[in-house]
C-alpha cells in the first residue's frame, strides 16, 4: 500500500506541474471576441480556431449545442451563459488541453441515456481543464468520459430535483479515467455528487456535497484518494464499492440520512482521521478485507458502526462516542479490533486504567447479546438500559457460554484520541 500511495503522489505532482505550465506552453496566436450574446458568431469562430487561440465570450446567453474540437482557452470576463434550451448537451469538448473557465451553464436536456449534460469531455480531451464555472439545470453537469489528466475545480454546480432520484444525472460523472484531479468543487441535489467508476490514479480533493444521494460514488475503481472532502444531508456522505488500495482522509460525513462513509468489498485501503456525525449509521463496513482504520471519529451517530464479512481488518485509535447503538455485528465468529498494543476509544467502556498506560485494565467484548437482541428485537431497545439488560450483560461476563460472536478489543482507550 505505501508503494502504492508513493506513487500516486508522484503521479499528481507530475499532473500538477503539467495542469500550472501546459496552457503557458500553448500561447496562443489569436484572440478571439465574440460579441454580446451572438450565439451564430460565437459558431462560427469554434470552426476557425487553431490550437492554441482564445475565445473570449461578451455577457449574454448563448443558445445551442456547442463543439469544441481544438485545443483552446474559452472564457469570460463578463456574465456569458451558454445554454441548450433543454436540448442535448451544451458544451462538447472534443480536443487534448482545452481549458474552460468563468462560464455559467444552464439547461441542457434531460435524457439520461443520451447522457445529456453542461459539458461533455469525450475521450480524445486528455488535459481538459472545467475551471470556475457554474452549472445548473442539466443531466449531468460534467461527463467525463474515458479522457485522463482531467483537472476539474472550484466549479459550483446545482443539480435536478426530479421527484425519482434515479431520474436525476451525477454532478460530476467520472468514467474510465486515469491520473485526473477534481478538487474544491460545491455540489447539490442531482443524483450523486461525484461519480467514479473503471477509474485509477484520481484525486478527489476539498470538494463539498450537499443535498446528494450519495456524495462521493466509488464503483471498480482503485489507487485512488478521497481527501478533505465535506459531505452532509444527503442519503449516504462517501460510499466505496468493489474498489482497492483507496485513501480515505480527512473528510466529513455529517447528518446523513442513512450512512455517514459505506465501505463494501473494499481491499487494501487506507481510512484515516475522518470524522462521521449524527448519520443513521456512522461507518458501514461489509465484504471488505485488509485494511487499515485509524483515527476516526465516529460520534453521536443513531449507530456507529455496522460490520458483516469483514475480517483481517487493523482497527484502531478510533473514538467511539455517544452513539445510541455502538455496533451492530453480524458474523459467525468473533474478531478483533486493536493493533498490536492499542485499541479504540469506546464512551461507554466499562473498565478503568490501571497501569496509567492510557489502556484499560481489561479487554472490552464491544458487541454483546443484549445488542444483538436489541437490533434483532427493535421492541426490546425500549427496556435497553434496564436492571433486567444490565444483568443479563453482567452473565454474559461470567458465563462466556452465553455470548454471541462479537468484535472484541484487547487494549481499549481510556480517552479520546480522534474526535
Amino acid at each position: 500500500m505505501k508503494q502504492t500511495l508513493i506513487l500516486f503522489i508522484i503521479n499528481i505532482t507530475i499532473f500538477w506541474l503539467w495542469a500550472d505550465t501546459v496552457f503557458a506552453q500553448n500561447v496562443s496566436s489569436k484572440t478571439y471576441h465574440v460579441a454580446d450574446g451572438s450565439s451564430k458568431q460565437f459558431v462560427d469562430i469554434l470552426e476557425q480556431v487553431e490550437d492554441g487561440d482564445t475565445v473570449i465570450l461578451g455577457s449574454g446567453r448563448y443558445h445551442g449545442n456547442f463543439h469544441i474540437n481544438k485545443s483552446i482557452l474559452l472564457m469570460t470576463h463578463s456574465k456569458a451563459v451558454l445554454t441548450a434550451d433543454n436540448e442535448g448537451t451544451i458544451l462538447t469538448i472534443s480536443a487534448p488541453n482545452t481549458r474552460v473557465e468563468g462560464l455559467t451553464l444552464q439547461n441542457s436536456g434531460n435524457d439520461i441515456s443520451a447522457k445529456d449534460a453542461c459539458i461533455f469531455i469525450t475521450e480524445v480531451a486528455h488535459g481538459t481543464q472545467i475551471v470556475a464555472n457554474e452549472m445548473s439545470e442539466c443531466g449531468f453537469a460534467i461527463w467525463l468520459d474515458a479522457a485522463s489528466q482531467v483537472f476539474i475545480k472550484n466549479n459550483t454546480i446545482t443539480g435536478t430535483e426530479q421527484a425519482i432520484v434515479s431520474d436525476r444525472g451525477n454532478g460530476i460523472h467520472l468514467f474510465n479515467t486515469n491520473d485526473s484531479i477534481v478538487e474544491g468543487n460545491r455540489i447539490k441535489l442531482g443524483r450523486d455528487g461525484i461519480y467514479i467508476s473503471n477509474s485509477e490514479n484520481v484525486l478527489i480533493k476539498n470538494n463539498e456535497m450537499y443535498n446528494t444521494r450519495f456524495g462521493i460514488h466509488y464503483m471498480y475503481s482503485h489507487n485512488c484518494q478521497v481527501t478533505g472532502n465535506t459531505i452532509s444531508h444527503s442519503s449516504v456522505g462517501a460510499a466505496v464499492m468493489f474498489s482497492k488500495n483507496i485513501v480515505v482522509k480527512k473528510n466529513m460525513f455529517e447528518r446523513n440520512k442513512e450512512h455517514g462513509l459505506l465501505l463494501r468489498d473494499v481491499i487494501d485501503s487506507n481510512i484515516k482521521d475522518n470524522t462521521s456525525r449524527h448519520n443513521k449509521i456512522g461507518l458501514l463496513l461489509g465484504s471488505s478485507y485488509y485494511n487499515v482504520i485509524q483515527k476516526n471519529c465516529f460520534s453521536r451517530n443513531t449507530m456507529a458502526a455496522h460490520v458483516f464479512s469483514s475480517d483481517y481488518n487493523e482497527v484502531f485509535d478510533n473514538d467511539f462516542i455517544d452513539n445510541k447503538l455502538q455496533l451492530k455485528f453480524l458474523s459467525t465468529q468473533s474478531i478483533v479490533w486493536s493493533g498490536p498494543d492499542r485499541g479504540n476509544y469506546w464512551s461507554h467502556y466499562p473498565g478503568r486504567e490501571v497501569s496509567k498506560n492510557g489502556i484499560g485494565s481489561k479487554k472490552f467484548q464491544v458487541t454483546n447479546l443484549s445488542d444483538w437482541l436489541s437490533f434483532s428485537y427493535p421492541l426490546l431497545k425500549i427496556i435497553l438500559h434496564s436492571p433486567a439488560m444490565k444483568l443479563l450483560a453482567k452473565f454474559e461476563n461470567e458465563f462466556p457460554v452465553l455470548s454471541k460472536p462479537a468484535i472484541i478489543d484487547n487494549y481499549p482507550l481510556m480517552s479520546s484520541i480522534a474526535c
